[in-house]
């Protein structure tokens, strides 16, 4: 097969200068334990239009130490490269950083994709490269530095040559009940790409006690430890019985000061723990000025926000995600308002976009900053099929933020092909997703039960959710238990209303005509 020619054109900095099919790869000044590889790729087509590709990383088989250039060696790729080319010379190899790279690679005109993967000696398309050069050091600390192998053997090798992608996939968690007469409770999860509603964040709900905070860990601990003593992940990948595995990447978004993910940390290169118990937790000024200085709770937020912000924006790809999703939710929830001056450009120079960044920041709620902080730190770590834990949030967000929170990370996960298992007990969180994403816990002593709703969550009524996942306790509890005292009491619906000063809205008052109803069939 032929393919068109392309040229490749090292620069400087950001911008084409007009050109046409050409490559520019703005070369990176990022060390990687003292390689310097990094490049950021955009493609110029036929009219000069240039279409931004993402981060590939190009090493270099290093020279022998009693080789002449050994002590001169820089590590920089950039060095030993003529600025304009047309091939990579045979001991150079690459590898794009993500999935979404290697697809905006494939999409270039003219059928020039391969011909630039073939150029550039990528090893997701031709394998023997990785096999001559993978005990390099550039490869193992660089290339492979944000790459799992797992993603690139699964993924990348199958994009780059044109093969569909893994998409759908189906897995189960098995909770082990602490009685051998009791059968041990299943819960099962399914993704399915291009589907209303989506189905990528899945909820178990339930009330305070039932377990949901020790679930979420022991599923983490079953993913990222091996630990299958309280429960264990089974997978299967619909869309390929062949291709059977665990996620590529694991977050766990938690909310909780007592959370304590460490050990995990230690043992998982694949696990991020976006904590709030660390970058929010409050406490009063002088304690914090005690223990770290001049530095407030807001300094460290806006530190770890800052961060994330500028790892996205040094990625093409994940720099106009960001954009995308903060669009979205400046559209739908007026998530930020446009007095901030907060605008992610793909366009704008990296400190033009950290600084107005940084004054935009400071003028945000507490709530915003937690949810901003998140979706960038998310949109940084995500991959492929990545799953991300988060533990009920609405203790800390007010029910737009949740919202807000729940749409961005579902847009996220819907472009990396993720999935979210969220323990709550709001309905607010069922709002947003179908009740084939939903499980309902139960618990009687040591035993849990687990089951569908039997109404349809996705976009109903908050008191019939409600009803439908908590039943029989609200009934027992709060203002329902104020309304069964009267009914008791009063002999008919106007005493019952008297007793309360007409004070009563229209769901109490059809309570109190059901309990009197119920009553008098007595």
């Amino acid at each position: 097969m032929e393919y068109k020619q392309m040229k490749f054109k090292i620069t400087e900095g950001w911008g084409s200068g007009h050109a046409r099919n050409v490559i520019l790869l703005y070369a990176d000044n990022w060390d990687d334990y003292g390689n310097k590889t990094t490049f950021h790729a955009s493609y110029c087509d036929s009219t000069g239009e240039e279409h931004q590709l993402g981060t590939v990383k190009i090493g270099m088989e290093s020279p022998d130490s009693d080789d002449n250039d050994f002590m001169d060696f820089t590590g920089r790729t950039s060095d030993y490269l003529n600025s304009e080319f047309e091939s990579l010379p045979a001991n150079f190899f690459s590898l794009w950083q993500s999935a979404e790279a290697y697809k905006l690679v494939l999409e270039c005109e003219n059928n020039c994709h391969f011909n630039i993967l073939e150029a550039l000696n990528d090893i997701s398309y031709n394998p023997s490269i990785y096999e001559k050069y993978k005990n390099e050091d550039a490869m193992e600390n660089s290339l492979f530095r944000s790459v799992s192998y797992s993603l690139y053997f699964r993924q990348f090798r199958r994009i780059a040559r044109g093969e569909a992608v893994l998409t759908s996939y189906d897995f189960s968690y098995l909770i082990k009940n602490d009685n051998r007469f009791v059968e041990d409770c299943e819960l099962t999860f399914s993704v399915t790409p291009d589907v209303l509603p989506p189905t990528n964040i899945h909820a178990v709900i339930g009330s305070n006690g039932v377990g949901k905070t020790t679930l979420i860990k022991n599923m983490v601990k079953s993913i990222c430890k091996n630990d299958n003593t309280n429960g264990m992940f089974k997978y299967t990948d619909t869309s390929d019985e062949d291709e059977v595995g665990s996620f590529e990447n694991t977050i766990c978004i938690s909310f909780n000061p007592f959370d304590d993910y460490s050990e995990v940390e230690m043992l998982s290169k694949n696990f991020n723990n976006i904590s709030i118990r660390k970058e929010f937790e409050p406490v009063s000024e002088d304690a914090y000025e005690d223990c770290y200085g001049e530095l407030s709770v807001l300094d460290d937020v806006q530190m770890t926000f800052m961060s994330s912000l500028k790892n996205c924006l040094m990625d093409m790809t994940k720099r106009k995600d960001l954009r995308d999703t903060l669009d979205m939710l400046e559209t739908e929830f007026n998530f930020i308002s446009s007095n901030y001056d907060f605008d992610i450009n793909i366009d704008a120079s990296l400190d033009d976009i950290l600084w107005s960044a940084s004054e935009a920041f400071n003028q945000l709620s507490a709530g915003h900053k937690v949810v901003l902080s998140i979706i960038t730190r998310c949109i940084d770590v995500l991959v492929e099929k990545s799953v991300v834990f988060i533990d009920e949030p609405e203790n800390h967000l007010h029910p737009p933020l949740l919202s807000s929170l729940i749409r961005g990370i579902s847009r996220m996960l819907i472009k990396r092909n993720g999935v979210a298992i969220i323990s709550t007990h709001s309905p607010i969180v069922l709002q947003e997703i179908p009740k084939s994403c939903v499980w309902i816990l139960r618990r009687d002593g040591n035993i849990i039960n687990a089951r569908r709703p039997e109404i349809e969550t996705f976009g109903t009524n908050i008191g019939n959710l409600m009803n439908e996942i908590f039943g029989f306790e609200i009934k027992r509890t709060g203002f329902n238990r104020l309304l069964q005292n009267a009914v008791d009491r009063c002999e008919d619906y106007e005493s019952v209303l008297e007793e309360f000063n007409y004070q009563l809205g229209d769901e109490a008052k059809s309570i109190v005509r059901m309990m009197l109803k119920q009553k008098n069939a007595e």
